[in-house]
């Protein structure tokens, strides 16, 4: 279904560079890719495949957990999700809306409040444990993302 790279890129092509080429390349071959943007187009040099396959690039904006639902729905339906991101965020985290966690790994279960700027020099010890409250609102967030995805899809499949 995809095609492998059998020769290593030259070391002076920006690696973005590489990863937009490598999914244009698979979109434009007939692959169901959907490539999932957390508000980086411009920083994964996606643009220009956004701008000439909107239908298999979506900007979710800066919600990188709530992107990993919508990658779970669209993998239902038969599409091959692509998604990346800057950081590692491990299993059970809650990110809240325009929090920035940048250049480090999260612990598990933690919640990060909207807003937060969570770096290298930041005590990760003083972000509490998710709570249910915030793991349920979370997932139904993802849900919704993932009807949403659907009908968007519905939509598009009625014109």
């Amino acid at each position: 279904m995809f095609n492998v790279v059998t020769q290593l890129e030259n070391d002076a092509v920006e690696m973005r560079k590489v990863y937009a080429g490598a999914v244009r390349r698979q979109i434009e071959a007939g692959a169901p890719i959907i490539a999932l943007e957390a508000d980086l187009m411009s920083s994964m040099a996606m643009d220009g495949v956004h701008k000439d396959h909107p239908q298999h690039v979506i900007n979710c904006g800066i919600m990188e957990a709530n992107v990993i639902g919508v990658a779970a729905g669209l993998s239902l339906t038969g599409r091959v999700p692509f998604v990346h991101t800057f950081c590692h965020i491990q299993s059970g985290c809650v990110v809240r809306y325009n929090a920035v966690v940048d250049g480090v790994t999260l612990p598990e279960n933690r919640y990060i409040p909207s807003t937060e700027r969570v770096g290298p020099d930041s005590d990760l010890s003083r972000y509490r444990q998710v709570d249910r409250g915030a793991l349920q609102f979370s997932e139904e967030v993802a849900a919704t993302n993932v009807e949403l995805v659907r009908g968007y899809q519905a939509l598009r499949n009625e014109f």
